[in-house]
Order: structure tokens, then sequence, then C-alpha cells
């Protein structure tokens, strides 16, 4: 039966599956992986309940379904088995959302022996007594954090936020961490500062609309990200006429569209709104 055939499966199968699985663009497809991941099945011989547990959350993040990673991890028994991890995949996901309540709420669940080689608790705890008005105890933090850190690009929102400056933050030029990803774009939308590519890649399910709705962000990048989500069905084609309408090309472009096509060659989403 269909239920019977995850048990059936050989090691080496497992595992060329696991590894190699990959985002695409079959919606039937990946639907398919995703109800067959989250379904209460019989584990693999091969592995235990709380490793295949983990793999298949491992494995629905890496589909870049993490809402249905985070109900299914909450329905699991093994949950303690694997504990650190999947707090911090709770963590991540309430600051991809923009849910800066409930992720401040549960950071607390973390204690001074999790393993955290990118300082990301520290610099949770900096946003979240940032939020909290509690300006003298974030910067105790964040001085401790730049003692131990190299994480510049936490250090340029942090100074915006904390300054009230409204400018553009490089990303390619600066360090980064990418366990930080999702705190960087709660962040940066709380300051109502530009967004970047990285995070559309990085969780293009729940940040795309937040991207296509900053005006600070790229244009270029605001209309990928509406293909995008377009193509996620979270975003229907009169919203994208609509911020196609929205570019603001200048009388040469328009009076040369023929010539200025060929310059959006490597942009189709700008072509397409010149059009």
């Amino acid at each position: 039966t269909i239920s019977e055939f995850w048990q059936g499966s050989n090691k080496d199968d497992l595992e060329f599956l696991f590894n190699n699985i990959e985002k695409n663009n079959s919606k039937i497809l990946t639907n398919l992986l995703v109800q067959n991941l989250i379904q209460f099945i019989n584990t693999p011989k091969i592995y235990s309940q709380e490793e295949f547990d983990k793999i298949r959350v491992q494995t629905l993040i890496k589909l870049g379904h993490k809402k249905q990673a985070v109900i299914f991890l909450n329905s699991i028994n093994t949950y303690d088995s694997n504990k650190q991890f999947y707090d911090m995949i709770k963590l991540n996901y309430h600051f991809s959302i923009n849910d800066l309540t409930e992720a401040c709420s549960f950071k607390e669940v973390f204690n001074e022996k999790i393993k955290d080689n990118n300082n990301l608790v520290l610099k949770i705890n900096i946003f979240c007594s940032f939020l909290e008005n509690k300006i003298e105890e974030a910067d105790f933090l964040n001085a401790l954090l730049i003692d131990i850190d190299e994480d510049e690009y936490f250090q340029k929102i942090y100074y915006n936020l904390r300054n009230q400056v409204n400018e553009s933050v490089e990303f390619d030029s600066k360090s980064f961490s990418n366990d930080a990803l999702a705190l960087y774009s709660a962040m940066l939308r709380i300051g109502n500062l530009p967004l970047n590519e990285k995070l559309l890649e990085y969780d293009p399910i729940n940040l795309s609309l937040p991207i296509i709705l900053s005006p600070a962000s790229d244009i270029s990048l605001r209309l990928r990200s509406a293909h995008t989500a377009y193509f996620l069905d979270l975003f229907n084609s009169e919203s994208l006429s609509a911020l196609y309408q929205s570019v603001d090309f200048n009388i040469k472009q328009l009076n040369n569209s023929s010539d200025s096509i060929k310059k959006f060659k490597n942009n189709p989403e700008m072509g397409m709104a010149l059009l």
C-alpha cells in the first residue's frame, strides 16, 4: 500500500533521494512529496523514528515548505530528541513571517548550553530588547557582540534602527551569517529598509510578498519577487499587472522601446513591465 512505500525502500535509494532532492518547478511533484513526508507512516527499518522525523523536517525545509515543516514537527513525539534543532527552525519561522511577539517570547526556550557558533541567540536578544524599548540593554548586549562577532550586516542594520537612519544597507559588500537571514528580514522590515535578493532565495514563500510590498526595495527585485510569488500562487495576474504599471520608465526608454528591451535581456521582469 502507499503507506508502506517508505518502509520498503532500501538505504541507498533513500539516501540518494534525500541528498539530491531540490526545489523544482513542478507543483504536482512537490505537493506529492510534501504530502508523503508529513503523513504518519511506517518508518524505514534502517532509521529510528527520531532519525526519520528529522530527515523529513530537513527535506520539507529544503523544498521551501517551512510552514509544513513547523506544523509537522509540532505534531511528532520525538521532538525532544532534536529539540535544539527544531526550536531554531520554529524561531526562524516566526521571524520569517514577522511574528515578532511570538519570536521574542519563544527565544526564552533557549538556554546557555545551546550550540550557537554564529551568536544568533545574542543577536536575537539585542533585537528583541530594542523592540521592547530597552535601548541601554540592547546597546550593552551589542557591545558584547562586537567583541566576538564579525557580522557587519547585522551591525549596519542595528545602527540604522538605533539611529532611525533610512538608507540602503549594501549586502554583498559586508560579512553576514546565513543563520541570521530570517532575523535580518524582520529587522529590515521594522525599519522600512530595503530588502535584498538573498532573502528571496532564502524563503520565497514567506518573503516574496514583503519584498513586493516594500517601496524601499529595488524595483527589479520587487518584480522578480512578484514573478516568484505568481508561480507560487501567492500573487495574481491583476496585481502583477498593476506592479508592472508602477515602474517609472523615462521618456527615452519608452520612446525607444526596441532598444530598451535589449538592455533588459538579463532582467526579463523589467522587460515585461516595459512591454
